[in-house]
C-alpha cells in the first residue's frame, strides 16, 4: 500500500493533483503533515510525530505505514507565504528534525530518558536498542508494550557524538586541531 496524502481529510482535488503532477511546486513550498488517529491505539513514536511537517521531498520524512497496523496519514500543506499557500492549507508549524521531535515527546512522557540514551550510547551500535529497552524496563517497569517504541525513540533522540573527519593522505591538519594536539602532554 502506498502513502496516502490527504487535504483536510479528503483525497486531493483535481487542481491540487494537477499542480503536484505538473511540478508546479517543489519541496520547499509543499510540505506534508503527519497525522495519527489520536486515539488510545496510537504508538508513542507515531504520537510524537503527530502534527509535525516535513518537506515533501525529504527522504527522512515519515511515510505511513510506519509499522504493522499503522493507521497514520499524511496531509499536504503549504509553507507560509508561498504560491502553494493558494492551493493547499498553510502549515501551522515548521519542519523539525525527527530526533528533536522524539526528544520533546520523551521530555514530557519519560523524564529519565537521557539516562536511557546515555546507557545505550555506551553499548556497541548493534546492542544499543537492547540496552535502551532493558534500562527503560528497570526505570519504568509498568510501560508495557510501549517500552520497545520508547527505547527506539531514546536511541534516535540521543545526542550524536562529534566526529572528526580523517585527514587525507598527504593532507595537512587544520591549525585549530594542530594547536589542540600540541597542547596535549
Amino acid at each position: 500500500m502506498g502513502v496516502r496524502a490527504l487535504i483536510d481529510g479528503l483525497e486531493l482535488r483535481p487542481d491540487q493533483s494537477a499542480a503536484l503532477g505538473e511540478g508546479a511546486f517543489d519541496g520547499d513550498q509543499v510540505w506534508v503533515e503527519f497525522l495519527t488517529q489520536e486515539d488510545a491505539h496510537v504508538r508513542p513514536a507515531h504520537a510524537a510525530l503527530h502534527g509535525t511537517v516535513w518537506s515533501a521531498d525529504d527522504p527522512n520524512a515519515p511515510a505511513p505505514p510506519l509499522d504493522y497496523g499503522c493507521r497514520c496519514q499524511l496531509r499536504y500543506v503549504a509553507k507560509p507565504n508561498t504560491l502553494a499557500a493558494h492551493v493547499f492549507p498553510v502549515a501551522e508549524v515548521v519542519p523539525v528534525p525527527r530526533a528533536d521531535v522524539f526528544a520533546a515527546y520523551l521530555d514530557k512522557h519519560v523524564p529519565q530518558w537521557p539516562k536511557v540514551a546515555a546507557a545505550a550510547a555506551q553499548a556497541q551500535p548493534a546492542e544499543r536498542l537492547s540496552v535502551a529497552y532493558l534500562t527503560l524496563k528497570r526505570l519504568y517497569p509498568n510501560l508495557g508494550a510501549d517500552t520497545r517504541d520508547l527505547a527506539r525513540m531514546a536511541v534516535e533522540a540521543a545526542p550524536k557524538p562529534a566526529t572528526v573527519a580523517p585527514v587525507a593522505a598527504g593532507g595537512s591538519v587544520p591549525a585549530a586541531v594542530a594547536g589542540a594536539e600540541a597542547g596535549r602532554g
